[in-house]
């Protein structure tokens, strides 16, 4: 996917360099770096996430190594994806190995 140098940017500008605290029963924890995901919250969170899934969703449905699940002769499920969600639906334990490998290329 090409989406440019320029959104690139601030996409990272607004996604590096995040620190947070948790707070348990009143107590404040250190703070620490956020290293994987997005912000909640953040306006652009759903969106970054929508045209990151929809790639995977493609790659995982072209990849000849993850079968998908019969339902009926003709219907076929491999994934569902809903909000912040991914379930997979596989045939074996090749498929999930492949999967595996994937998500972790991906």
């Amino acid at each position: 996917m090409n989406f440019g140098g320029s959104l690139i940017k601030w996409v990272k500008l607004f996604n590096t360099d995040i620190n947070s605290i948790l707070i348990n029963n009143g107590f404040f924890s250190n703070s620490f770096n956020i290293e994987r995901g997005v912000r909640k919250g953040c306006t652009l969170s759903s969106s970054l996430f929508i045209i990151c899934i929809e790639y995977l969703s493609h790659y995982i449905q072209s990849n000849k190594h993850i079968k998908d699940i019969s339902l009926e002769p003709d219907e076929e499920i491999i994934q569902s994806l809903f909000a912040d969600d991914a379930n997979y639906f596989l045939n074996d334990s090749d498929s999930f190995k492949n999967l595996i490998e994937s998500l972790t290329l991906y």
